[in-house]
Order: structure tokens, then C-alpha cells, then sequence
């Protein structure tokens, strides 16, 4: 059986890359518009945040929903992932970024009240790398 090569990008961070994106997504969380509103997605920011600390899939962040997450912060039960059902572990760090969404929707990192996952993350995160130099 001849396999096809793996295409897909596996970005692997330094120490060094972590804190600029750390300090990136603290810069890009103060940052307002005229109007004093935020002008980047306080969710996505959130989310990128998540998949940082944690290391989940982007699907898997954006389609996280309030039921998947242990109330006591030690774990997320992951029902549909690529590999299936799985129990990933969460740090302290990573149980905070999710304790501070307000629990509007189902999803974890909603779009919006009534709406599915937060879906700008492809967009936010070139905006992120490009502001930390990521890229």
C-alpha cells in the first residue's frame, strides 16, 4: 500500500514563540475601535489561547461544547474528534481560559448566542502570527 505524504503544517512553538503569543494575544485583547469596542473577537482570542495551553485541534476548540468539559476543570471528554472519543487532561491555565466564557450557548467559544462554534479563527490567527512575527 503506497501512502500519500502528509501534507499538513505541524507548527511546533518555541519558549520564546509562546511568550510573544502570549503578549500578542494580550496586545490584540486591549486594542479598540472608536467606539471603545474590541476590535479583535474577545472568543477567538480566547480560543487561540485554549489551543495554546492545550494543544486540541482547531475543530475540536471551535466545536467544544459545555457538556465535553469536566465541572471540576480536570478534563474535557471529547466525543467526536478525528480519532474518535478521547479524555484530554487540562491544566490550571487552560481551565481558566474556558472558566471566563460566559456560558451563553452550548458551544464553549460560541460565534454568537444562539449560534455553533466560533468559525474566524483561520482569519484571527494570521492576524495574530503576522502581530508576533509567528510567521
Amino acid at each position: 500500500v503506497k501512502r500519500f505524504a502528509d501534507a499538513q503544517k505541524k507548527a511546533m512553538l518555541t519558549g520564546e514563540q509562546y511568550s510573544a503569543l502570549a503578549q500578542t494575544l494580550d496586545e490584540l485583547a486591549g486594542r479598540r475601535d472608536r467606539n471603545d469596542q474590541p476590535m479583535h473577537s474577545p472568543v477567538g482570542l480566547a480560543a487561540i489561547r485554549f489551543i495554546a495551553l492545550t494543544g486540541v485541534r482547531r475543530g475540536e476548540c471551535t466545536n467544544l461544547k459545555w457538556d465535553e468539559v469536566d465541572a471540576n476543570g480536570t478534563c474535557l471528554a471529547l466525543g467526536e474528534t478525528k480519532t474518535g472519543p478521547s479524555l484530554r487532561p487540562l491544566s490550571q491555565a487552560a481551565f481558566a481560559v474556558v472558566d471566563a466564557q460566559d456560558a451563553t450557548a452550548d458551544y464553549v467559544f460560541p460565534a454568537g448566542p444562539d449560534a455553533k462554534g466560533y468559525q474566524g479563527l483561520p482569519g484571527l490567527w494570521r492576524t495574530v502570527q503576522k502581530t508576533a512575527r509567528l510567521a
